[in-house]
């Protein structure tokens, strides 16, 4: 190889290596609104919560995409994030079966949603919060 088809390969490699490094910051929690690092030192459990507050008022006006968005949006990342704090507990049965519980709720209000069925996405919100709620103080016991 010459040495301007080096300099050229050298270069490809620089700008891959650059892209590398933007993507990684752009997807970190620092440029992520609502994150950990965003809401003001909020735990997990906080900002999980206010989530499903702020999917309340969508369901209460029958706003059906905006409600599949945001639970495959910014709630796809709970099972992750639960899951995570329910590995480190030292007896993690009642909190996986809580956790459980929680995420087939959310499947509920996906499946009532795009049956556009008011009453069970109500109801399946409602069971929801309860059962998150039950989640959080099992959590929070350790």
């Amino acid at each position: 190889m010459n040495s301007w088809n080096l300099l050229n390969l050298r270069i490809l490699k620089q700008l891959l290596i650059a892209l590398c490094l933007v993507m990684v910051l752009f997807s970190s929690s620092v440029f992520l609104p609502n994150s950990s690092a965003g809401a003001a030192g909020k735990s997990k459990l906080e900002i999980i919560s206010d989530r499903l507050d702020e999917l309340k008022p969508f369901i209460d006006a029958n706003n059906w995409i905006t409600i599949e968005t945001y639970i495959h949006g910014p709630l796809g990342q709970v099972r992750q994030d639960i899951g995570s704090a329910i590995r480190l507990l030292k007896n993690p049965k009642q909190a996986k079966a809580l956790g459980n519980k929680f995420f087939n709720d959310l499947i509920k209000i996906d499946m009532a949603v795009a049956q556009r069925d008011v009453d069970r996405t109500f109801d399946a919100y409602e069971q929801t919060r309860q059962d998150f709620d039950q989640l959080v103080a099992v959590l929070k016991k350790f």
